[in-house]
Parts: structure tokens; sequence; C-alpha cells
């Protein structure tokens, strides 16, 4: 990561009756940077996204530099975004948070710019390697890392507004490793579970992690004590599902509900035990789950919602190759699609040859729930990391390939959601343990792999 430039001046923000500047700092990393060559933009441009009054141009110069000024006194909210411009078509750029604009006073921000399409190193190094961390964003403008190490580290964060690094957060327990699972509960407070242990965290503020008595909530239920590795499905006023796991006789059918208030609810099973199941929210504590099952003769997904019975359950496609699939990934696409990425015949062990299209809507059974199989992963992989990004694109990374872990990060085109296609690689991750988020920026961040480096990706 080179020193970061200086590359774009003043923008000039009314705020009620009083004028303040506001200077826009573009950072870009080495070998990703949209203004300097190959294939150098020739001009740059910052817009608010959703606005196009407030638009501004400049040229560029040979070297990269380029300054824009622009006057404004409408009430602005949202995303402050610098475009690189070559020949007419915008070949990178980057993204401030979604922000209150009048509200920031006289200040430096800073924007992380590359190139489209590409994955590029952060300016975020972390104080310690970290393998299959959680990763959080707390409004309006920091990314959080925690856990992913085997002793107690305290958890570190990044200004996205000032690209700055922060290690002084909450200590958190190193006995709630890669296997823990995080609920957000109303109030943003997050309940970590580790079997029936449990943390309660609250990201916007470096208070010490607490008991759930200690937060005034229940600990989680002792039967879950030998459970590890459940997956969540996460509600959006909060409280989620804990999907299956693996006791000491393997994988579990174990489904427990936890309510926005930090409650706990029984829930029936699943009608095969499954063991980190990829799973998406389908409805209210309702859940397609895909993969980790074990039954040699489950299908690969089963539709939950507490009433159905077991044998309504098991969802086959009528393609072979796709119910007898395992270590898939599931991808939410919107417009009632899904993806199925990835994976390996439960039957051979051999890595699957194609991706699915799933119709959500059809999941009663009234119509075919596959649309279609097309050949989406050029570098085939179990298990592997899959992210919605900005602009409907799918980033694909990790898992395990042919010849051990999978190198290449794929990109997948679902803008038209039932017929998606294929980008093909865009960067190289060769790293077992990574996890992935999308930032409020629209950029994807990577951090883990046993390592204390971060990337991101952007479209």
């Amino acid at each position: 990561m080179k020193t970061p430039r200086l590359c774009a001046a003043a923008f000039l923000v009314a705020a009620g009756c009083q004028e303040s500047s506001i200077a826009i700092r573009v950072v870009a990393a080495d070998g990703g940077d949209p203004f300097l060559p190959p294939d150098a933009a020739t001009q740059a441009r910052f817009r608010f996204e959703g606005r196009t009054a407030e638009t501004v141009t400049a040229n560029v110069a040979p070297n990269g530099a380029f300054t824009l000024e622009t006057p404004f006194a409408a009430q602005v909210t949202g995303r402050g975004v610098v475009e690189a411009i070559r020949n007419g078509d915008v070949v990178g750029g980057g993204a401030t948070p979604p922000l209150d604009w009048n509200a920031l006073g006289a200040s430096v921000l800073s924007v992380f710019v590359q190139r489209r399409d590409t994955v590029v190193e952060y300016p975020w190094r972390l104080r310690q390697a970290r393998t299959s961390p959680a990763l959080f964003e707390v409004t309006p403008a920091f990314a959080l890392v925690v856990g992913g190490t085997v002793d107690s580290q305290n958890i570190e964060s990044f200004n996205e507004l000032l690209l700055t690094s922060d290690a002084s957060g909450s200590l958190y327990d190193g006995t709630f490793g890669s296997d823990a699972s995080f609920v957000v509960l109303n109030g943003g407070r997050v309940l970590v579970v580790s079997g029936c242990n449990a943390l309660v965290w609250t990201p916007t503020s470096n208070q010490p992690l607490a008991t759930p008595s200690a937060a005034g909530l229940p600990s989680p239920p002792s039967e879950r004590c030998d459970l590890r590795g459940s997956t969540v499905v996460q509600e959006p006023s909060g409280g989620a599902l804990l999907l299956g796991g693996r006791g000491p006789g393997g994988a579990v059918a174990r489904v427990d509900a936890i309510n926005p208030d930090g409650t706990w609810s029984a829930m029936p099973p699943m009608a095969s035990p499954r063991a980190r199941p990829a799973a998406l929210r389908i409805g209210p504590f309702e859940a397609l789950v895909a993969g980790g099952q074990g039954m040699s003769d489950a299908p690969l997904l089963e539709r939950y919602t507490r009433t159905l019975d077991n044998a309504q359950r098991p969802l086959r496609t009528g393609n072979a190759s796709v119910d007898a699939r395992d270590h898939a990934a599931l991808v939410d696409l919107g417009s009632s699609t899904a993806l199925v990425l990835g994976g390996s015949s439960t039957t051979t062990n051999t890595l699957s040859v194609d991706d699915a299209v799933l119709d959500l809507r059809c999941l009663d059974g009234s119509c075919p729930a596959l649309l279609t199989t097309p050949t989406l992963l050029r570098e085939r992989r179990r298990d592997p990391l899959a992210v919605l990004a900005n602009d409907a694109r799918v980033v694909v990374a990790s898992g395990a390939g042919t010849n051990g872990v999978a190198a290449s990060v794929e990109v997948v085109d679902a803008s038209n959601p039932r017929a998606p296609l294929s980008v093909g690689p865009v960067g190289t991750l060769p790293y077992d343990g990574l996890s992935a988020r999308r930032l409020f920026t629209g950029s994807v961040l990577f951090a883990g792999g046993g390592t204390t480096l971060t990337w991101v990706y952007r479209h």
C-alpha cells in the first residue's frame, strides 16, 4: 500500500446559514488506481448519489492529480461518489458511506477508489492475524472485526471516513472462536452464542462485553451446551433463527429462535441434521436451508418454517445433481430468486460441474423451484464464500478447489437474476478462513485467512 495521495481539494457545503469547507482526499492502492496508467482516467467526477444538481467534473493531469470544487445549499443526505472516467465510461471510483453532509461541518474525508471489478489491498492492516472473524459495520462509518483468534484480543475498528484503524476496542473472549453465532437484537445489541455460553456486545460503545445475566438477558438453553457452529438467519427487526450445528455425535437438527428482546423460544427441529448449512430468510423466522446435511438421503435444500411438519420440509428439485449436493453457497438475489453456487456430490464427493438458479416463489411446490443450472463459477469449489455486492454483482472467494484452497475471486453478474452471467476471475485471494461483508460504501470487505491483511472489491 503506497502513501495516500491528495487528489481532490475542497467542496463547499452549506450547513444552515453558515458555509463550511469539506475536503475530499482520494486514496488508491498500488496497481488499482484508476487515475494512473494503464488505461488512466482522463476525467474525475464527484456526485451525490441520487442527485444531479451538484455534479462536477474536472480533467485529470498525467500524474493523476485533479481538483474539484462545488458550492451547494440544498440539504444533502447520501453517499458521495468519486468516479474515474475515460472516453465517457466509468473505469473506477469509490464512495463514502451515507452521510448527512450539511451536519458535518469543516472536515477532511477520505474516499478509497479503485478500478472496476478489482480486488485490492485495503489501507487497514489488522494488529492480529485472524481466521474466519466476524465483520460488522456501525453507522455512519466504522467497520469492525471481532474474534478469529485463539487468544483473547481487542475488537479492531476502521474509520471509513478517515481511513484510520483503532485496536483499542473491547476485549473479546478467545473461547468464542470462529464457531460462535452473532445475533443482532433490537436496540443494536449483539448476542454472541457458543454452546450454552453467551456474551452481550454493544458495537456502538467501547464497554466490556457482558454476560447475559449482567445485561438482563436469559442464558441459552442448557441443551445447546455441546453445540457449535449454528447458522444464523437474522430477522430485520432483531432476533434470529439458529439452525443446526455440530454436537459430539456430528450434525444436529436442532433449531432455536432468539426473539428481538434476547429471549429464547423452542422451535421444531429440521427434517435433517445439518452442520453449518447455508441459509437465507424467506419470511419471519422462516428460512431456505442448503447443505450440511447429516443424512445420506437428505436433499440439498430444506424449507424451514414452524408450521410445516418434517415430511413437508425437504425440497427436491427433480435434478439429481442439485438434490445430491452439499457444501454449496446460497445467495439471495432479490426478485424472489436465489443462487446455489459450488458444492460437491454427496455420493461421489466430486466437485459440482454447475450451479443453480432457484425461484423462491415455488418453494411450496406449486411450480418448479429450479429455473436453470448454468455454470457460473470457472474454478469449482466446496464451501465458497459468496456475497452480494453493489450493482447486483455476486463476489465469490475461497473454498476448497481441486488442488487445495480456491485462489481466484470470481464475479457473477446477477442484474438479470433469473439469467445470471459469469464475469469470471477479478483477483486472487488464496486464503482459507476468509470472511466478507458488504459495506455501506458499496464495496465488499474481506478479512481473515490467517493474515493481518484486508482487501476490498468494488464494481
